[in-house]
């Protein structure tokens, strides 16, 4: 019989603590084995013949193998209208999103040819926007609710409105009578607002500008100029900017800015990265500025850095 560790203790826990043993004491002889029997009746209990194995449990990866679990991913969100919609969308019909025709401010009845070519471009071609020129705003107003009850998708409408609203939608003037029908705001240059040093004057200006684009349908006006001023022979900027110093610049073309964008229109800085020091008409010519990294970083950049940091959306 083969006596494992565990075994012999049982066994030797059997034999020395039985009940009705004493050991004798020191003097005291031994007693002979009826003695000792009648002592302790109880018989020690076999001692097993080994213990079980303990089962075997297998690793659930291999050393080096482990991946850890992944998170529980959360819900992902629904998809917005303008993710449905473009998905929804061919090929040439995401290109078409993309042109964003000229068009005419002027009254154009339906079933006229001006006006069949402008839906065409809309139903046919599924232009994805507009960009409105010179007309009263009374005309601009009912020709883009023409054209929107055209398109599939919104159009995103955008104008040239540098000095307010009435920079396109300037009304017009009764002849003879010489009587102006009225038109949108028309604020003076930039550089008159710049003279005054009022970041104030500035947001009011943007709001008002907002605020009469989105009343005939105008999504984008096409300003405020963020060229700094800085070259004299510049023959296209001058007073079209705030300035010739690029910290004013930067302070009133922000506060356009945040007066455009508060008030529900989208804010599109011009001219990048900087149409101020050049001596070419870019409407002639492309004007080229020989600077380096640095210098446009300081001077022709930073009031569009300063429009972007205020929230300008185009």
């Amino acid at each position: 019989m083969r006596l494992t560790a565990f075994g012999l203790v049982v066994a030797l826990t059997s034999v020395g603590g039985c009940a009705g043993y004493r050991p004798p004491a020191e003097g005291e002889p031994e007693p002979s084995s009826p003695e000792r029997e009648a002592a302790g009746t109880a018989e020690a209990p076999e001692p097993p013949d080994a213990l079980p194995e303990p089962e075997a449990v297998e690793p659930d990866a291999e050393p080096g193998e482990f991946e850890p679990e992944e998170p529980a991913s959360e819900e992902s969100a629904p998809p917005t209208w303008s993710e449905k919609t473009l998905a929804g969308l061919s090929l040439a019909e995401k290109v078409g999103q993309m042109i964003m025709p000229w068009v005419l401010g002027d009254f154009a009845p339906e079933g006229t040819a001006a006006h069949d070519r402008v839906a065409d471009l809309v139903e046919t071609w599924k232009v994805g926007g507009l960009i409105m020129s010179v007309g009263s705003p009374t005309d601009v107003a009912v020709k883009l609710n023409d054209l929107q009850r055209h398109a599939d998708v919104p159009l995103l409408v955008a104008a040239d409105l540098e000095t307010g609203a009435g920079f396109r939608l300037s009304g017009s003037i009764h002849s003879p009578t010489n009587i102006v029908l009225g038109g949108a705001t028309n604020f003076p240059s930039l550089m008159a607002v710049g003279a005054t040093g009022a970041p104030s004057l500035a947001h009011d200006m943007g709001r008002i500008t907002a605020v009469e684009a989105r009343a005939v349908g105008i999504h984008v006006p096409f300003a405020p100029v963020l060229d700094v001023n800085n070259n004299p022979d510049n023959p296209i900027i001058n007073t079209r900017s705030f300035g010739e110093n690029p910290r004013d610049v930067a302070i009133l073309g922000a506060s356009f800015v945040r007066g455009v964008q508060e008030h529900g229109a989208i804010a599109t800085g011009k001219h990048f990265p900087g149409h101020g020091d050049t001596n070419v008409d870019s409407h002639m010519g492309l004007p080229v500025i020989r600077v380096d990294r640095a210098r446009l970083d300081t001077l022709e950049l930073r009031p569009f850095q300063a429009a972007i940091d205020a929230g300008m959306g185009g």
